[in-house]
């Protein structure tokens, strides 16, 4: 953000809205969540480990050609690679701006 990117994080934002434990409204979230992936610059998955929602949002992005990077916490802060079959991206260009 304080570099003028915007952010969507669907798995923090429909469980407070759906419940996540019913399966038709945790699939809808999963839905809306690659709804909106088409208009992201960038995909980026943090952590070591790989959810379900994570892995469908993972296989869309390549399928679409949507970069894909993976942040995984390190002894001195966060390291940034990218997934497995996809190619470097430069920095999406600043699209927003912050007042």
């Amino acid at each position: 953000m304080n570099e003028g990117h915007a952010f969507f994080a669907p798995h923090l934002l429909y469980p407070q809205l759906l419940d996540d434990s019913n399966p038709q409204e945790r699939q809808a979230g999963l839905d809306m969540g690659l709804a909106m992936l088409p208009r992201c610059d960038e995909l980026w998955c943090y952590g070591d480990r790989i959810s379900y929602g994570m892995h469908l949002e993972i296989e869309e992005a390549v399928r679409i050609g949507i970069p894909v990077r993976r942040v995984m916490e390190q002894e001195n802060g966060f390291a940034i690679g990218r997934a497995k079959g996809t190619e470097p991206a430069e920095a999406p260009q600043q699209a927003m701006r912050m007042a």
